[in-house]
Formats: structure tokens, C-alpha cells, sequence
């Protein structure tokens, strides 16, 4: 999305600018003229390297691993919560929530109302909690759960 308004909103921008800090130098305020391009070069710089990072936020990750039910029971963390896949297909976690899991098509999972991701990383399998209709582009990496 970034790129997309830094190619399509920011260059336009980028252009008028130096076209009006143009004219502002011929009327001899150079400093002002100066500061004009730096700043809009600047906010273009910042858009184009954010779209970058946004369009590389997955690399390194294999976001379709080939795995089977068996590969996913464990127990798997992220910041204090604890969740426990157990191999007859039920869970519990440790804020009290227990029920049936089950692998789904793509290396989704379901376990009770929440909707997993597995995802891979260096040969480690990760769990990412993810909505039930969301774009991989608005997955959040802070949602990955890794095994204990």
C-alpha cells in the first residue's frame, strides 16, 4: 500500500515541489527553496522504505508448509499464554479454554473458536493466530506462537 501511494501521490508531489522551489530560488530565497525539496524528498524516502519493509514482512517464511496433524501436537508459547495441541485432537490452554482441534486445508488449523497458521521458518514449525477471512497481508508476526 505505501508503494503504491509513494509512486502514485508522492512523486507527483515530489515533482510540484521542486518545480515550485525552482521558482522560489529564482526570487532568491534559497533557503526556503532548499528546505522545500529536502523535506518532500525526505517524506518520499520514508514511503518508499516502508513499502519495501511491508512487502518483504514475510520473507524467510514458508507460508505453506507441507505438514500432518502429528507434526503440530505440542505445546506452543508466545508471551505467556500456553497453548497445548494434544495428539487425540483436543487442546486446553492456560487461560482455561479446552476443546477439539483439528488440521484443516492449506495448513490451517481450528482449535475452538481461534483459527491457526502454520507457518515454517528455518526448518521450525511456528503457529500464527489469524482471523477467519484475513489476507496474509494483515497477518501480525507478534501473533506467532513456537513450540516450547
Amino acid at each position: 500500500m505505501l508503494v503504491v501511494l509513494a509512486i502514485y501521490l508522492g512523486a507527483p508531489a515530489v515533482l510540484a515541489t521542486v518545480a515550485v522551489s525552482w521558482w522560489v530560488w529564482r526570487e532568491g530565497l534559497k533557503k526556503m527553496a532548499v528546505g522545500l525539496v529536502l523535506v518532500a524528498v525526505s517524506i518520499e524516502t520514508l514511503m518508499l522504505w516502508g513499502g519495501y519493509n511491508q512487502m518483504h514482512y514475510w520473507d524467510g517464511y514458508d507460508l505453506n508448509p507441507r505438514v500432518r496433524a502429528a507434526d503440530v501436537a505440542g505445546t506452543w508459547t508466545r508471551a505467556g499464554k500456553i497453548i497445548e495441541l494434544r495428539d487425540d485432537g483436543t487442546f486446553s490452554s492456560n487461560d482455561g479454554t479446552r476443546g477439539q482441534w483439528a488440521m484443516g486445508n492449506g495448513a490451517y488449523l481450528r482449535a475452538g473458536a481461534q483459527r491457526w497458521k502454520v507457518l515454517s521458518r528455518d526448518g521450525q514449525l511456528l503457529l500464527l493466530a489469524v482471523d477467519e477471512l484475513s489476507d496474509p497481508d494483515e497477518w501480525n508476526r507478534a501473533k506467532v506462537f513456537s513450540r516450547r
